[in-house]
């Protein structure tokens, strides 16, 4: 086994009424509501969509190649946090090339970028336009862009202090 260093950038949401807009998209909760027995699937799904939009976005906005940053879901156990989840990107180059560090540095500009691609495309669940890719194609049947696209749009707004997308 290879083991390197590289940059991170952790992300995660506080469990309160600021952080819940993130997961009250009314789509997501119809969905919720008419299919129970999914609810942890459903989001998971939500989760993973987010996860791709912050990657895909963050490499649009630092103008690299989108195989330069890669990102997980991750459950955590610590209270506080919602969903029990964090988001992790991170440099696939050993020993970091700072693209992370400074996606860190840009969060409102990457959520606010990220709201907008998934608001701005009009694909039924999602598409090579706003979250698909050749790298995440294992998931591809997991993005639903109408999943997290008004709750990350609310979420931005109230956290990032920009406008809500239409």
């Amino acid at each position: 086994m290879h083991e390197f260093t590289t940059d991170i950038l952790q992300i995660r949401f506080v469990d309160n009424q600021d952080g819940l807009r993130l997961l009250k998209s009314l789509f997501l909760q119809d969905e919720i509501q008419s299919d129970v027995a999914r609810t942890e699937w459903l989001y998971d799904s939500a989760w993973l969509t987010l996860a791709a939009a912050l990657a895909l976005t963050g490499s649009q906005l630092l103008d690299m190649d989108p195989t330069e940053i890669a990102v997980i879901v991750r459950r955590v156990t610590d209270e506080g946090v919602l969903g029990g989840r964090e988001i992790i990107l991170y440099d696939t180059t050993a020993g970091g090339a700072g693209y992370a560090r400074q996606l860190g540095g840009r969060m409102g500009e990457l959520f606010d970028a990220a709201s907008t691609r998934l608001a701005s495309c009009d694909c039924q669940d999602s598409c090579y336009a706003c979250l698909r890719t050749y790298h995440n194609q294992l998931i591809h049947s997991r993005l639903h862009r109408k999943r997290i696209s008004e709750g990350l749009s609310n979420f931005t707004a109230v956290n990032f202090n920009v406008s809500v997308n239409a």
